[in-house]
């Protein structure tokens, strides 16, 4: 079993996913006494935050870098970025570790590209739904990318960042994302993706498309790689 390093800490919520998933992947692949072979470094949600908002970029991907070269220095065999809008550090990663990141993005368009869903909507944050780090790996994949309406983009951010990062999910913010994902499939989306790793609590049901959860293929790619 490859040892896993995850960055985390972005969006607490997220990280206990991929720390709960990864271990229930490994019971059930490997059996109830194995547990995931894994090292976590939690970042600081803040400091992250007032590198954004300062529009430093370098210096939050050399933080982010910094980070990962303390996990290979840990063993890890490879790299998790916990967070999806995150994964625009990865170039960053890649030049100061010698281990490969397991690139989330790329993961996602590969599992739409493989269901033969040409079309998909994107749901994440605003860095995520507007930037081209992200969406440019799904059109690599020659697919087509609908993202939501400027106001819904600007409630999904905010909502990712003011409740999901906390596991609050109120009834009304649920019914408001399922009126976003109609509007998505009325312009042509014929598949969901859940583009940042907080959608995952939502726990939403059948929205009548297939739903791609980002943090479950992320997850189960890992373990794949780790197993394998």
């Amino acid at each position: 079993m490859k040892r896993i390093g995850i960055l985390g800490g972005i969006g607490p919520a997220s990280t206990l996913k991929y720390y709960e998933w990864l271990n229930q992947g490994v019971f059930e692949r490997e059996g109830d006494r194995h547990t995931a072979n894994l090292v976590l470094i939690n970042l600081d949600g803040d400091q992250i935050q007032k590198f954004r908002e300062a529009g430093d970029d370098i210096g939050e991907g050399r933080y982010f870098a910094e980070n990962a070269f303390f996990l290979e220095r840990a063993g890890a065999a490879f790299i998790l970025i916990a967070s999806n809008t995150s994964h625009k550090n990865a170039p960053y990663i890649e030049k100061a570790v010698s281990i490969p990141v397991l690139h989330l993005a790329k993961a996602t368009a590969k599992r739409v590209k493989d269901s033969g869903i040409p079309t998909v909507g994107l749901l994440g944050t605003k860095l995520t739904m507007e930037g081209d780090a992200y969406i440019s790996h799904l059109r690599d994949a020659s697919l087509d990318v609908i993202v939501p309406k400027a106001e819904d983009r600007d409630f999904i951010s905010t909502t990712i960042y003011s409740d999901l990062i906390h596991s609050v999910v109120r009834p009304d913010v649920k019914e408001r994302f399922l009126r976003i994902i109609d509007d998505l499939k009325a312009r042509g989306a014929e598949g969901i993706i859940l583009g940042c790793t907080e959608l995952t609590i939502l726990e939403l049901d059948d929205v009548g498309v297939p739903l791609f959860d980002t943090t479950r293929i992320h997850v189960e790619d890992a373990l794949d790689y780790s197993l394998s």
